[in-house]
Formats: structure tokens, sequence, C-alpha cells
């Protein structure tokens, strides 16, 4: 194989009894922080997955750093570990991993993990329904707006009960028209 020196001064090399290989080698152990709770979550504790690069050792529950709750339960081998993350109020929860805590079977110490972030909200939702065509009406369809406390999810013209008529037109976020 041939190296072309592209820089326009000619020293070009000749390689022999080399193959090109498309392996990573990882020096150190990395780790990635991962839950299935989601961004915004009402469980306690929050499921913890921590996932390293490499086969480590040495990773004890104490080394998790966390704020605004406690990580207990820790457990697992080699590349795969899990812990709860215990929200202690509510608002945004977190842990990390710190460098160095756990090592690699030649020494190397880990990576610093990513912050793994969740909102833990326990607080439901209050709904206040209002019309503009109250209390009695002719008007048809009869417009209704349903207002919650915070943004919700999934609210659809299926959890409405109605007697007397069809639910039709449901928009929003935080404010439903209907």
């Amino acid at each position: 194989t041939t190296a072309i020196d592209l820089s326009g001064s000619g020293n070009h090399g000749t390689i022999n009894g080399a193959s090109w290989s498309d392996d990573v080698v990882s020096f150190a152990p990395g780790v990635t922080l991962a839950t299935s709770a989601g961004t915004h979550t009402n469980l306690s504790p929050v499921p913890v997955t921590a996932t390293f690069t490499k086969n480590v050792t040495g990773l004890v529950v104490g080394d998790i750093v966390s704020g605004n709750g406690s990580a207990s339960n820790l457990s697992g081998t080699g590349k795969d570990y899990t812990f709860d993350l215990t929200p202690t109020a509510e608002g945004e929860v977190w842990a990390y991993i710190p460098a160095d805590i756990a090592s690699d079977e030649t020494d190397a110490n880990n990576t610093a993990s990513d912050t793994l972030t969740v909102i833990y909200d326990i607080t439901q939702p209050t709904l206040t329904l209002s019309s503009s065509a109250v209390p009695l009406t002719t008007t048809s369809p009869v417009p209704f707006t349903a207002t919650f406390s915070e943004m919700v999810a999934n609210f659809t013209a299926e959890d409405i009960a109605l007697t007397h008529g069809t639910v039709s037109g449901v928009t929003g976020g935080s404010n439903y028209s209907l």
C-alpha cells in the first residue's frame, strides 16, 4: 500500500503487511446513564441504568453523585449496572458518575458520565371547565374550554363523558377548546 503525501512536498511512503480495521480502541471506559421513566415522571424511585463501554469493577453506590435525590440499590457487574434514584422533593432530580471511580482490567479509570436529569412531578393537575354560552343556550355546538393547571399529555375527546351531545374539536395543551 502506498501512502501519498498530500502536502505537495512529495514524501510518499509504502506500507507493507498492514490491513485496515474499523475497530475503535477505547482506552478509558466511558459510561452513559439512562432511565425508562422518561423526562417527566411521578415514579419513585426512578430506575437508572449505567452502561459502561468496557467491563469495570470498583463502582459503589456512594460514588454516584445526585441532586434532589439519593442513589440506592446498586447492582450489576461488567458493563451493565442499575440503581434507584429516589427524589427528595418535586422538581429537577439528577445524577452522574464522576471520572476515576471504576476501572477496567488494565486499571484504566472511567471518564465521567453524562448527567441524567428528570423532572419529578407528583402533583395532579386541576381542571376548570368554562363556556361562553351559559347558563342556557340554543347555540350549537356549545363552546367549552377545559383549562388545566399545568401542561397535560394525551387528553382526547374519549376522555370526556357527555350526555345529550357529542364531543368534537378537542385542541390545546393546557387550555383545550371543545
